[in-house]
């Protein structure tokens, strides 16, 4: 998933990356809550509640995600193959919560 030039998205990112999970599900909830469908932000906040042990939230995040990708194969066919490696990318989160 391409992260946008959103610096509030780069914020949320930077923080899952240096560890701060907390800070990063904070940032990522706030995109989520003015951007529903941003798949860049859902994608975060499942990897960081996931980093936190919060499976059970990472596995609701992840499910929401995998719906909107099908929803986004039904709207834009041309990206099918894009959106389907990213659902494959997302099922492998979910396994691994699951180990």
């Amino acid at each position: 998933m391409a992260v946008e030039r959103n610096p509030e998205l780069l914020a949320a990112w930077r923080a899952h990356y240096k560890g701060d999970n907390n800070d990063a599900i904070e940032r990522f909830n706030k995109i989520i809550a003015s951007q529903p469908q941003n798949t860049d932000a859902l994608n975060g906040l499942g990897l960081a509640q996931k980093a936190v042990g919060d499976h059970l939230g990472a596995r609701v995040t992840f499910r929401k995600l995998l719906d909107i990708l099908e929803r986004k194969i039904e709207e834009d066919p041309d990206n099918e193959t894009r959106y389907r490696m990213e659902m494959r990318m997302i099922q492998q989160q979910i396994e691994m919560l699951d180990i």
